[in-house]
């Protein structure tokens, strides 16, 4: 919910709100669009961020500069982002809180660190597939990744 900027009237929880998405039984009369504009901005590059996989290029600290916003994590490019929070179950782990129509480089401390990988796995399996590689950037070779040790440790060829 927070990711789209909508408030949700009729007192519709957050995962309601997720269910009724994934239902398709969500209506117009149940949400409204926040006055400050931040709805349309997140509209405007949310299915670009949900294909973060695919799109993200860069990631970096998030530099604190927005009053209203708490994220630790940002990764994406220079049209859109997707800012990450530390999961409160369990906080080895980043999880999804906010979109932001931005450029990566005005919204993270220096260095920003370029993407080399992104590898995807389910929740339950223990270590990232090699396969599973979503993305690779151009002049990388999955194989020179895995010399580092934690990097390794956390994949299985």
């Amino acid at each position: 919910m927070h990711l789209t900027g909508v408030v949700l009237n009729n007192g519709v929880d957050n995962a309601e709100f997720y269910n009724m998405c994934i239902g398709r039984s969500l209506s117009p009369f149940d949400f409204e669009l926040k006055k400050d504009g931040t709805t349309k901005m997140k509209l405007l590059v949310l299915a670009q961020v949900m294909n973060i996989h695919k799109t993200a290029k860069m990631v970096g600290d998030y530099s604190q500069n927005r009053l209203k916003l708490s994220t630790k994590k940002v990764a994406g490019g220079v049209h859109a982002c997707l800012g990450f929070k530390l999961a409160k179950e369990n906080p080895r782990f980043y999880v999804p809180n906010t979109v932001l129509n931005e450029n990566i480089k005005s919204i993270t401390n220096k260095p920003i660190e370029r993407l080399l990988a992104i590898l995807k796995k389910a929740v339950k399996d223990e270590k990232y597939q090699i396969s599973s590689c979503v993305y690779m950037a151009k002049d990388i070779d999955i194989k020179s990744l895995l010399i580092n040790e934690e990097i390794k440790n956390k994949t299985s060829i």
